[in-house]
């Protein structure tokens, strides 16, 4: 890991830790529900166009931001961004505040590790919140409509203390946003799910309010499952340009789509 320099700067943007979870885009591996309909081959393609994305996008979110992805070898993901216009993914061993800051365009690499979803989860967050001045807000990379302010807001609310939820439209969660001071809160709010492959944003919210750490809920979003999904998101681009602007490898990939495709969903 690249030691950054020690400075006086940005040490509230340190200690917030944006962590965003994807898998590579291998065919028949990703977006197996979108692949019934458009083929593995084209599924894979949109999961690492929405990846590539969403690390360009997630880059004016002030935090210090690590990629969990789901390979040991973070090298394996450098083709899908590198037409991010940045190559400062780093593979990251556990970073503290006493050798490392965050800067404008880099982000760390850490490996999610084996097991369910529900026990990645739980790791990847009780890592973020290993000092009590740690704050840390999970998001996903299939919601691409998910909105940087969103992303801002929660973690204004979990300086504050709060816990934050976000669902998204497929009965799941895109944004879970945990505060510091307990090192153990990812343990007890996860816990709960660490054999769990799915978690369900009413189960999330139903163990957060549990544990009286009932969450600020932030307006559901849209994110891309299936084709029906896909088709959502294509005419949230038809009317809003500044969405548009901010997803040209998902609209390259769009264009490419023949136009029977869209004539597959019932």
């Amino acid at each position: 890991m690249r030691e950054i320099p020690m400075g006086n700067d940005n040490l509230e943007e340190f200690s917030r830790r944006l962590l965003l979870f994807g898998k590579l885009p291998v065919p028949g591996r990703v977006k197996t529900r979108l692949a019934l309909d458009l083929g593995s081959e084209i599924a894979s393609r949109f999961a690492a166009a929405m990846l590539v994305d969403r690390i360009s996008n997630l880059l004016s979110v002030k935090a210090l931001r690590i990629f969990c992805g789901d390979r040991e070898d973070a090298s394996l993901f450098f083709p899908y961004l590198s037409r991010t216009g940045f190559h400062s993914l780093s593979k990251r061993g556990r970073i503290d505040g006493r050798d490392s800051r965050s800067d404008v365009e880099r982000w760390y690499y850490t490996d999610q590790g084996s097991g369910s979803l529900g026990q990645r989860l739980c790791i990847s967050m009780t890592d973020a919140l290993c000092s009590a001045k740690n704050v840390v807000v999970l998001v996903g990379s299939d919601a691409p409509a998910q909105k940087e302010c969103d992303i801002q807001a929660a973690f204004d609310h979990v300086n504050r203390g709060e816990t934050v939820l976000q669902a998204s439209s497929d009965g799941g969660f895109c944004l879970l946003g945990l505060p510091g001071g307990d090192s153990n809160l990812a343990q007890r709010v996860l816990g709960t799910f660490r054999s769990a492959d799915s978690i369900s944003f009413k189960d999330l919210k139903i163990k957060l309010e549990s544990l009286g750490k009932s969450p600020r809920l932030l307006e559901p979003v849209n994110d891309i499952d299936d084709l029906r999904d896909l088709q959502e998101l294509l005419r949230q681009i038809g009317s809003d340009p500044h969405l548009a602007r901010k997803l040209p490898i998902i609209r390259h990939e769009l264009e490419k789509l023949p136009k029977d495709v869209w004539r597959l969903s019932p």
